[in-house]
């Protein structure tokens, strides 16, 4: 999530990664890569994975800087 999207005030979660704005592609792809081992070895009875459009480049509310092909790779690996 971009470090300075409402909500302001955040509750704390076991697993928080803030991402400065405009992050892109290659290195929201790399972070993503790097977290997921860790999320699923706690061995989750479910997971909701909200895949929404807020972190295109071209989402004004949304504060990263994803392009389409950048989100379908994250897709991908879902």
């Amino acid at each position: 999530m971009a470090q300075k999207i409402i909500p302001f005030r955040k509750v704390p979660s076991t697993i928080d990664i803030d991402l400065p704005d405009g992050t892109g592609d290659k290195d929201y792809l790399a972070i993503l890569k790097d977290y997921l081992p860790k999320i699923f070895a706690f061995k989750p009875d479910i997971v909701l994975y909200q895949a929404g459009v807020d972190p295109l480049k071209e989402d004004a509310l949304g504060r990263l800087s994803l392009t389409h092909e950048g989100l379908q790779e994250r897709d991908r690996w879902f």
